[in-house]
């Protein structure tokens, strides 16, 4: 069996990649800074919440880090720090 970690496996385009894959067969982990689930996930995924900007509370996961494939669909909640003068 393959193992996936999603990281941003909760949101929408990462909760439809994560029933996709555990539907195939796939052992689905999600890594997400947000309890709430928008869009319903496949009972077997495993989820675990965390910041990915921070290593202190990845190091804290109880999470076996063996995967075949990492899926980065993460998003940015906040684009405050995005503005068309900063790339002018």
């Amino acid at each position: 069996m393959k193992n996936v970690l999603i990281l941003g496996g909760t949101g929408f385009i990462g909760s439809h990649i994560s029933n996709s894959l555990a539907n195939q067969g796939y052992n689905v982990s999600i890594i997400s800074r947000s309890p709430n689930l928008y869009y319903p996930l496949d009972s077997s995924c495993k989820i675990f919440l965390a910041s990915i900007e921070s290593m202190e509370m990845l190091s804290k996961l109880n999470i076996d880090w063996e995967f075949n494939y990492i899926i980065n669909a993460c998003g940015n909640g906040d684009h405050s720090n995005f503005s068309d003068a900063k790339y002018d």
